[in-house]
Parts: C-alpha cells; sequence; structure tokens
C-alpha cells in the first residue's frame, strides 16, 4: 500500500507543486528532496545496526499481543490511506 501512495505522489505531486509554486517548483522538488535525504539516511544508518533483515513477521515473536494489534490497526490505516490517495488524485484529474 506504500506503493499506493507513492505511485499517486508521483504522478499527482507535480503538478500541484507547479500550480502553487509556479517558476519557483525546481527549488521546491530540492527543498522536499532535502528533507527526505535526511529523513532517509537516518532510516539507513538504524538498518545497519542490525545483522539480519527482520521483517514484521520475525518481530511478532517477542511482541507483546497489544503492539501487534495496534500494529494491525497500522495496516489498516495505511492501506485506508493509500486508497483514499489515489481516490483524491482521481478526484482532481
Amino acid at each position: 500500500m506504500v506503493n499506493t501512495m507513492i505511485g499517486a505522489s508521483i504522478f499527482g505531486l507535480p503538478a500541484l507543486i507547479a500550480a502553487r509554486l509556479g517558476k519557483w517548483s525546481p527549488l521546491g522538488f530540492l527543498v522536499a528532496f532535502a528533507g527526505i535525504s535526511i529523513i532517509a539516511a537516518c532510516m539507513a544508518e538504524v538498518a545497519s545496526q542490525f545483522r539480519r533483515p527482520a521483517g514484521r513477521t520475525s518481530m511478532r515473536k517477542w511482541r507483546r499481543p497489544i503492539s501487534c494489534y495496534s500494529e494491525r490497526l497500522a495496516d489498516v490505516a495505511e492501506r485506508i490511506a493509500a486508497v483514499s490517495a489515489v481516490a483524491n488524485l482521481f478526484i482532481i484529474y
């Protein structure tokens, strides 16, 4: 579902930025790139601290049931947000 939101952003975001920023839109993209690069670097640093990949299923072994419930709730919210983003993009176009 994250891929859905990213795909909607790739097609919808440039048009919105160009409409709002006008001739300054390339600078807006560079500023956004800088911010996202910082976040990606932090995530890469944290990921480098682990020797083997540990996805959600392997981490559930040692988590409490309430955290698994909240994780599922976050999954549902992510799916709803992804579908909403794509629907919003269709409405805009």
